[in-house]
């Protein structure tokens, strides 16, 4: 649902012209769908140190996305060089609709 959600806010972004807001929702998006070759990293990790394949599926489905999304909203917030959407989507989508 996350990632439908996240592709959904960049497609209407763009729609509206907003470049710096899709880029942001894109990132997200990547970082979600990146999150398949997370698990399978974290599946083989886990598999080295010898924990159950039941237990470790388990949890790893669910935390495979979180650091993705961590360093994506990290790349959105490093220090004075971060260009990558420098309003929120909030506020450029209401601004935008203001005109």
């Amino acid at each position: 649902m996350a990632w439908l959600y996240t592709g959904a806010r960049a497609y209407l972004a763009i729609r509206i012209g907003e470049i710096a807001v899709h880029r942001r929702w894109m990132v997200r998006n990547f970082a979600l769908t990146f999150a398949a070759v997370t698990l399978r990293l974290y599946l083989q990790a886990s598999a080295v140190v010898g924990v159950e394949f039941e237990l470790a599926y388990a949890a790893i489905a669910w935390l495979c996305w979180i650091p993705n999304l961590v360093f994506a909203e990290l790349l959105f917030n490093r220090g004075p060089g971060a260009r990558l959407g420098s309003s929120t989507p909030e506020r450029a989508l209401a601004s935008r609709s203001d005109r």
